[in-house]
C-alpha cells in the first residue's frame, strides 16, 4: 500500500496529488508484476477532483478525511510525498518514518529532514521526476529496513526540548 495524507485544500498537496494520479500512477499501472494501491487521506479535496471517482479503478482510494490516521500509517508499505513547493519540515516524513514506514519523496519535499539519522527510510528523487519516482517505488516495495534508533532519538520530543531549553531560561 502506497500512502499520502495531507490537507488537500493547499496548493503543494493539490498540486501533489494531481503529480501522483496522473503521472507517477499511469507508471505503476504498466507495471504488471507490481500488486499495490494508493491509498489517499486528507480534508477539503477541491470539487474538481471529483472525490477521486475517475481513479477507483486505477488503484486509487480516497479515504477522506480520517479522525484517526494511525491505522492508514500502520497499513502502509510506503509514503509517497511528491511535494516540490511549500516550505518546512513535512510532518508527514516525520510520521511516517517514526511508524516504521519507508518514505519516497521529491528533494524539496523531504527538506528540513536530517537525512544523517533516516539510513535507508527515505529515498528521495528529483522534483518533477515522475519515472524516478515510479522505478523508486517499484524497487522500494518489497524492501523492509527498520527504521533507526538514531532517528528516533533524533525526532524524540523529550530530546527536541532538552536542546530548546536553554533559549527559555533566564
Amino acid at each position: 500500500m502506497l500512502f499520502f495524507n495531507a490537507p488537500l485544500d493547499y496548493k503543494p498537496n493539490t498540486d501533489a496529488l494531481s503529480f501522483i494520479s496522473n503521472e507517477i500512477n499511469p507508471l505503476l499501472l504498466r507495471n504488471n508484476f507490481l500488486n499495490y494501491r494508493i491509498l489517499l487521506c486528507g480534508r477539503r479535496l477541491p470539487a474538481s477532483f471529483n472525490d477521486l471517482k475517475n481513479y477507483a479503478d486505477k488503484n486509487i482510494i480516497y479515504a477522506g478525511f480520517v479522525n484517526d490516521v494511525i491505522p492508514y500509517f500502520k497499513a502502509s508499505d510506503i509514503c509517497i510525498n511528491p511535494v516540490i513547493t511549500g516550505g518546512g519540515v513535512k510532518t508527514k516524513i516525520v510520521e511516517a518514518m517514526g511508524y516504521g514506514i519507508t518514505v519516497i519523496s521529491s528533494i524539496t519535499g523531504a527538506a528540513g529532514i536530517e537525512f544523517s539519522v533516516c539510513g535507508e527510510k527515505i529515498k528521495t528523487v528529483p522534483d518533477n521526476n515522475a519515472e524516478a519516482f515510479a522505478t523508486a517505488i517499484i524497487q522500494t516495495k518489497n524492501v523492509i529496513e527498520p527504521t533507526p534508533n538514531s532517528y528516533y532519538n533524533y525526532y524524540y520530543w523529550g530530546n527536541i526540548i532538552k536542546k530548546i531549553q536553554p533559549f527559555f531560561k533566564d
